[in-house]
């Protein structure tokens, strides 16, 4: 698969699990690496801010069908819908014994897109710009970036069971 559909379906993916982070008061947790990884440009193993961003504008130029510079609710909640479709066909399956989501001590899963569009549109004005769609994916970027250099990597990128017991921060 080409790096760009790769990176789309990365920042996508951040997007679709960022939105119900607004809530929470000690901000979104890390996305999981291997969607990071799918931002990782230039194959060094290192995800730079300006990957990030450079994903993020993939995906929301990839989003605005209409080439507005700007995207309505239907562009906003159609390409939502199709990225969290094609997550959910390559998640894994969930274990049988495991709780629904929503219940005690778990997430309670992503908005329907039309509330995930209207958290996007800070200034409601009906629209999504570039400046409002940045705001979740960097958010998670920057908790994934525990050490605060700018630069994904190392344990950053390792899975989050991996990291437990280790502390917050390392």
């Amino acid at each position: 698969m080409p790096r760009t559909p790769l990176a789309i379906l990365g920042v996508s993916a951040l997007l679709a699990l960022a939105v119900p982070a607004f809530a929470q008061e000690a901000g979104p947790p890390p996305p999981p690496p291997e969607r990071l990884l799918q931002m990782d440009a230039n194959g060094d193993g290192q995800i730079s801010r300006a990957e990030v961003d450079a994903s993020i504008r993939t995906m929301f130029n990839s989003a605005d069908t209409n080439r507005d510079a700007r995207l309505t609710r239907e562009e906003f909640t159609a390409h939502l819908a199709a990225q969290r479709a094609e997550h959910e066909a390559n998640r894994p399956p969930r274990p049988e014994n495991a709780p629904p989501a929503g219940e005690r001590g778990h997430r309670r899963g992503p908005p329907e897109p039309g509330e995930a569009f209207a958290r996007t549109d800070w200034n409601a004005d009906g629209f999504v710009t570039l400046d409002e769609f940045v705001v979740q994916p960097r958010m998670h970027a920057l908790r994934a970036d525990r050490n605060g250099d700018g630069i994904i990597a190392g344990e950053e990128l390792q899975p989050p069971r991996e990291r437990r017991g280790r502390g917050r921060h390392g």
